[in-house]
């Protein structure tokens, strides 16, 4: 895993981050129950030392967990949406002689496109107009 942690970093702007701040970051796997997935137990962990260690309590590292966990959910929607749409080309080139088919297609597309719009106005407010405030 922290490989996979190495290589987002190495294919991100992150990768021009100072070397100490990327050794602290790592990633971990919370206890899972049945029919959770990877994106349910994978979490982000920064280590502090020094003097952000008396900021950063453990309350505080807590509340980031439930923050992370809820943004984790949110690239996850994404995710599961980007699928639906590529799914959604096959189906319509198999179906596109029928035109209720047709129909249901473009109603299923506005829906999705209009779910994307939501989840990405509700990531930037968290992100930027929550966190970035706080």
């Amino acid at each position: 895993m922290t490989s996979i942690l190495e290589s987002a970093i190495n294919s991100t702007n992150a990768q021009f981050d100072p070397k100490e701040v990327l050794q602290r970051l790592d990633c971990k796997l919370a206890q899972s129950s049945q029919g959770d997935l990877g994106w349910d137990v994978f979490t982000l962990y920064y280590h502090t030392r020094g003097p952000l260690q008396v900021v950063v309590d453990y309350k505080s590292v807590d509340k980031y967990l439930k923050i992370f966990h809820f943004l984790w959910f949110i690239k996850r929607t994404v995710h599961l949406m980007d699928d639906l749409s590529k799914d959604q080309i096959v189906y319509q080139k198999e179906y596109k002689n029928i035109q209720i088919a047709r129909e249901l297609f473009h109603r299923i597309n506005l829906t999705k496109t209009e779910m994307l719009h939501f989840i990405n106005q509700l990531e930037y407010f968290i992100t930027f107009e929550v966190l970035e405030c706080s």
